[in-house]
């Protein structure tokens, strides 16, 4: 398992780069990071295939009401071969309240699959969500 600083080059410019987007609101330039059949999840949305549905289920519901979007660098883990890598990490930002527009500390997780294709990174698989409250019969 590798910290963010081992991770290839490559790979960290994709991280990089799609937390960027996150942040402007790059819809369409952080689609080109994507497998066509990118398979995902997060905290606002079932199980999606394809990038039409990840971008209106997840990126358009959650991108335009969230600040200071960031993957927490010493939380980053990676690993790989052979054209598959895999991350896990940590992220943080505010979100804005949808009713009175109040922002508000927001932490998560997140879990990437990236595929080389024609010597770039395309993620197939994705899972951001907010970290989970506690179980109550786990008090």
């Amino acid at each position: 398992m590798m910290s963010f600083d081992e991770l290839p080059a490559d790979v960290r410019e994709w991280l990089t780069t799609w937390e960027q987007h996150i942040r402007q609101l790059r819809f369409d330039e952080a689609e080109q990071l994507f497998d066509v059949n990118v398979h995902s999840y997060g905290t606002v949305m079932s199980v999606v295939t394809g990038r039409p549905a990840l971008v209106a289920h997840q990126w358009r519901a959650v991108w335009p009401r969230t600040r200071g979007f960031r993957f927490v660098p010493e939380s980053i883990k990676g690993w790989g071969c052979h054209g598959l890598f895999s991350i896990a990490a940590q992220w943080s930002s505010e979100g804005l309240d949808a009713h009175s527009g109040e922002p508000f500390q927001r932490e998560g997780r997140a879990t990437m699959v990236l595929h080389e294709l024609d010597g770039r990174w395309h993620a197939v698989h994705t899972h951001l969500s907010i970290n989970p409250a506690p179980e109550p019969f786990l008090q």
